[in-house]
């Protein structure tokens, strides 16, 4: 089984750009760069891609995030969600990638967990550190190859 930390990192204030990273136990380390997003946003498409890459490999995984609502949503919130056809009292935030996200985490049976962000552990700087990396150079990056 992989270990997977992701992280997301947004310069909402001054350019709203966002760029996202996975760092993965077997030394892959992946990450990407998104116009126009949000702090949400960004956490969001990072386990996402995580996700994808346990399916590509087909590797479970255990995939920790610093974001409690990625890891709420996914482990919490969803499931009410779905049943509601995607929908609650007020309008769903990042509904697009929500709908993308839940059925492939509950078609793989991954574990998502929540971390504290920036306390040292090695895997969620490294993540942190490619995500701000992405973000600041509005570039993708990927060793997988």
């Amino acid at each position: 089984m992989l270990t997977i930390y992701t992280d997301g990192s947004c310069a909402q204030a001054t350019t709203k750009c966002g760029g996202w990273a996975v760092v993965v136990s077997n030394g892959v380390e992946f990450g990407g760069y998104l116009p126009n997003s949000t702090s949400q946003r960004a956490e969001i498409q990072a386990v996402l891609e995580a996700l994808r890459y346990c399916k590509y490999t087909a590797q479970k995984a255990i995939i920790y995030s610093d974001s409690q609502y990625t890891v709420k949503g996914l482990n919490e919130w969803a499931k009410n969600w779905c049943k509601n056809n995607w929908t609650k009292k007020s309008s769903l935030a990042n509904k697009d990638l929500w709908t993308t996200i839940y059925p492939l985490f509950l078609e793989l049976g991954c574990e998502v967990k929540w971390i504290k962000g920036h306390s040292g552990i090695e895997g969620n700087e490294k993540a942190d550190k490619l995500a701000v990396y992405c973000r600041e150079e509005k570039i993708a990056v990927d060793n997988r190859r």
